[in-house]
């Protein structure tokens, strides 16, 4: 075997050996024998500490259903415009989060305080001296690909980061800046959504010829989050503009009903746990990270949001929840923290082999100037743009992809068009 293939998809709260077990990986037998070939490689699913099977659990709420309901309810429902108090209540609310993560798994000995990325690269690292003992490889090597909602880019440039000498193959899908999100900023994703929107209009007029759909989204997206899915948001709006509102209430809860002490019992506990592992590692690697302090910082901080992105910024705070991490105490292990050898992310590594970066030309949350800004810091790296519209290369499926780099790729099919 030549190597195994990690991979972490999506993000920090969803499943890799889900995505890999499901064959959502999509590998055709032509992109087999283009990219793994598989009599010389396993694919293995990486999931981080306390996400889905792996251990420990990570609840804030463990036994109290009824407390992780009211945080919801009073934190995730509002925009930063919603209302006069809207911004108040929320960072009221993200209190409630921190008071109870840092009581039931906060600390340096809580199950929180062992789940930061660094500690993830170990286990990783772990994992591939395992291999060359078992197979009497002659290095220990990494061959990793990064995808999905942000924190696979950010697992793969922290490995490259630490271990510059153990890289082998890594690829990194939609990439974030790794900087900022250890930070703990998350002021840099916002800078392609409103281009997607107007591309959205642009493709939908080209593919129908209908008129006005600039205005008539403008006035459909005062109470609209965008969606990814091209298509899906042309029947949403559709819908909407009808007066149904079916469709976009499936669209943006998945069929999940709003927050309810019920809903937490039995099955949806997982999903909710899913929402706070998340947070929790985001708040762990940002420790050094300017904590908002006070409302007038929160509200700065969602001014920097909404002048970025019309569409996106008054609700990227609720994906982004760096304000939970305000009351939150924790403290990693050495080996659990980026600066145990006192150097900062952006400083130039040479890895033992190159990097690929790939980039779509408007990403709606990892904009293209992420993969430049982090592979300035790898001499040697390579970054492929695909000029397509979406989160990741994997949103608009290009077999140039596959076969070129250096180069500016063009999807296979475009929005509203069968391929």
């Amino acid at each position: 075997m030549a190597g195994a293939w990690s991979t972490t998809y999506p993000s920090r709260g969803h499943a890799a050996i889900v995505f890999i077990t499901l064959s959502e990986l999509n590998v055709t037998k032509d992109t087999q024998s283009l990219l793994i070939n598989p009599c010389q490689h396993n694919i293995v699913g990486l999931d981080p500490r306390g996400v889905k099977p792996s251990g420990s659990v990570v609840d804030c709420w463990p036994k109290f259903p009824e407390g992780r309901a009211q945080f919801e309810t009073l934190y995730y429902p509002g925009i930063s415009n919603g209302s006069s108090t809207a911004i108040g209540t929320q960072f009221s609310a993200a209190d409630i989060f921190g008071t109870a993560c840092t009581t039931t798994v906060g600390g340096s000995n809580g199950t929180a305080a062992f789940v930061g990325t660094p500690a993830v690269v170990r286990d990783m690292l772990t994992y591939i001296k395992v291999e060359k003992a078992e197979t009497r490889k002659f290095e220990a090597k990494l061959w990793y690909y990064g995808h999905g909602l942000r924190y696979g880019t950010v697992l793969g440039a922290t490995t490259a980061h630490l271990f510059p000498d153990h890289v082998d193959r890594i690829i990194l899908d939609g990439v974030v800046d790794a900087e900022d999100y250890y930070n703990l900023g998350w002021e840099s994703n916002l800078y392609d959504p409103d281009k997607a929107i107007d591309s959205f209009i642009h493709s939908c007029y080209d593919a129908a010829s209908v008129q006005n759909i600039g205005s008539r989204l403008d006035t459909l997206l005062e109470d609209l989050n965008p969606l990814k899915s091209f298509p899906n948001l042309g029947n949403v709006l559709s819908s909407l503009e009808l007066g149904d509102t079916t469709a976009y209430a499936t669209a943006v809860t998945s069929g999940a009903t709003t927050a309810n002490p019920c809903n937490y019992a039995i099955s949806g506990s997982a999903s909710t746990r899913t929402k706070v592992i998340n947070t929790l590692i985001k708040c762990l690697d940002g420790y050094r990270g300017g904590k908002l302090e006070n409302v007038h910082q929160f509200k700065n901080y969602t001014d920097i949001l909404n002048s970025q992105s019309e569409s996106f910024g008054e609700v990227w705070q609720n994906n982004a929840n760096g304000v939970t991490c305000r009351s939150f105490e924790v403290t990693a292990p050495k080996t659990g923290r980026l600066d145990d050898i006192n150097r900062p992310i952006l400083d130039t590594r040479h890895t033992a082999n190159p990097i690929l970066f790939i980039t779509t030309e408007i990403d709606l949350v990892s904009p293209k100037r992420g993969a430049h800004k982090m592979s300035s810091i790898f001499p040697g790296s390579v970054i492929l743009i695909q000029g397509s519209v979406g989160h990741t290369a994997f949103a608009s499926a290009s077999t140039c992809v596959l076969l070129a780099a250096n180069v500016t790729c063009q999807p296979d099919a475009e929005p509203f068009r069968a391929p």
